[in-house]
């Protein structure tokens, strides 16, 4: 698995709403900040120890580069069992 824009990982795991609904949803959105850049990745613990630390150190350098331009960066990682 690769490293993905935010947006692209979040479309591919979004219910499917209806269109009144996602008129309201899209509207409420546009009156947050606007999202320069973003990434994320989901490392299964079924890859190999150097697909999970290819994937670790491509998303550290994700971040690294979000942080080298100066704007603010949210960084959440998640263990699951």
């Amino acid at each position: 698995m690769a490293l993905r824009k935010f947006k692209q990982f979040m479309q591919a795991y979004e219910k499917p709403i209806s269109k009144r609904l996602k008129s309201t949803v899209l509207g409420e959105e546009a009156d947050g900040p606007d999202i320069a850049d973003a990434s994320t990745v989901i490392i299964g613990s079924e890859l190999s120890m150097d697909e999970r630390k290819s994937l670790s150190d491509a998303f550290i350098n994700s971040i690294r580069r979000m942080g080298d331009r100066g704007g603010t960066i949210m960084a959440i990682a998640v263990e699951l069992e």
